[in-house]
């Protein structure tokens, strides 16, 4: 797992987000320190990678970070993944799966990707983690807005 994880953030480079998502949007529109900061880049394999930190104001319970927070971002990531392949695409369906608390102020990664679609709906899926564990995995099934 260490190896996967280490491929997921190779050779990564910031870029600019998209038009779409640079208004105010729950999540990346206005990184903020004590809530969500994110940043995004491709990886050396062209997927959306994040750097992801969650402030005291996305906390559940005492220094842990509410699962909402955590939904919200990987949602985000599996959008721009879609964006990144050539689709303008709204959530469908969300299934999330929490395998570890995630700690206030910690630094993290995620990673979307789009398994496969068809004309209507991208199945997409994406991963919180950091350089040891994956914390949260999503899925989720993207309605196709219009093709870029």
């Amino acid at each position: 797992m260490k190896e996967e994880i280490r491929i997921w953030t190779k050779g990564l480079v910031l870029i600019d987000i998209p038009f779409e998502f640079r208004h105010p949007t729950f999540v990346s529109g206005k990184n903020d320190s004590e809530r969500i900061e994110i940043s995004y880049f491709r990886n050396s394999n062209s997927h959306i990678v994040s750097k992801v930190k969650f402030g005291k104001y996305a906390a559940g319970p005492p220094g842990i970070v509410h699962g909402g927070a955590i939904t919200s971002v990987l949602d985000e990531t599996m959008g721009i993944e879609c964006y990144n392949n050539g689709y303008l695409a709204l959530t469908k369906e969300l299934s999330i799966i929490f395998l570890k608390p995630v700690p206030i102020g910690a630094q993290l990664f995620t990673i979307g990707f789009v398994e496969d679609f068809d004309a209507e709906l991208l199945n997409s899926s994406s991963v919180l983690f950091d350089n040891n564990r994956i914390y949260s995995t999503s899925k989720g099934v993207f309605k196709i807005v219009k093709k870029i």
